[in-house]
């Protein structure tokens, strides 16, 4: 039926607007790539103050480690997110829950120790983080224009170059997310227990927790890493 064929009434269907889908996490990526380099370099001098009780230096360290593997991690996203990656909107959801882990995390730290000076300001930004890295997640679940937005046709399989450079990749991610991780486990478990912190005993807690954090994220992000890898080319 033409155009000029049509009842009266009709209405033509019009194609889903993929630009909040697409636009709005990859701008929320960027954001929280400039939030993270902005910590790093205001936690960088910080964390060489000798005077800082260890606890506080371990926290600055944890933190720091965050903010690398966040913009380590939102470059791989971006460039998913420009490909229009199928894989975009999972690995999204991911790289986000993460995050709350890590804020959550870092902010207990900040609650249970009586070194940190507790602000409801400064909650402020972690909550907002949380609430909007959701909202993205439930706007693209829910947009009719995400499955045609994000897709990509399963090829051949990925070359060893490609399973290589993901790999090594994801256990870096892995190890960086692991050792802050585990910073801020053994800081909360040093508080909780109001640990000795004689001679840096307590720091010296964390680090060993933040250690084994990084052997195990090391060895979970490669290996997670070659198999999102395999099966994204795989059939």
């Amino acid at each position: 039926m033409s155009k000029a064929e049509e009842p009266p009434g009709a209405v033509e269907s019009q194609p889903p607007r993929p630009a909040g889908v697409f636009l709005l996490p990859a701008l929320w990526i960027a954001a929280t790539m400039a939030l993270s380099l902005w910590s790093i370099v205001g936690s960088w001098p910080a964390s060489q103050d000798f005077d800082l009780p260890a606890i506080v230096v371990n926290w600055l360290y944890a933190g720091m480690v965050v903010s690398l593997a966040n913009i380590l991690w939102g470059l791989w996203l971006l460039g998913l997110a420009h490909r229009r990656a199928a894989a975009f909107p999972r690995a999204f959801t991911v790289w986000h829950v993460a995050n709350v882990v890590a804020i959550v995390a870092l902010e207990a730290v900040v609650l249970v120790s009586d070194v940190f000076v507790f602000s409801l300001a400064s909650f402020v930004v972690p909550l907002a983080r949380v609430v909007i890295g959701f909202v993205l997640i439930a706007h693209m679940r829910r947009s009719v224009a995400t499955a045609a937005v994000f897709h990509e046709p399963r090829g051949a399989n990925p070359s060893g170059v490609a399973v290589i450079i993901n790999t090594v990749l994801g256990a870096f991610l892995g190890g960086a997310a692991g050792t802050g991780g585990g910073f801020a486990v053994g800081i909360f478990i040093a508080e909780a227990t109001r640990m000795s912190c004689f001679e840096g005993a307590c720091g010296y807690f964390a680090a060993l927790i933040g250690l084994c954090g990084l052997v195990l994220g090391a060895l979970a992000g490669a290996l997670l890493a070659f198999r999102i890898t395999r099966r994204r080319h795989a059939g």
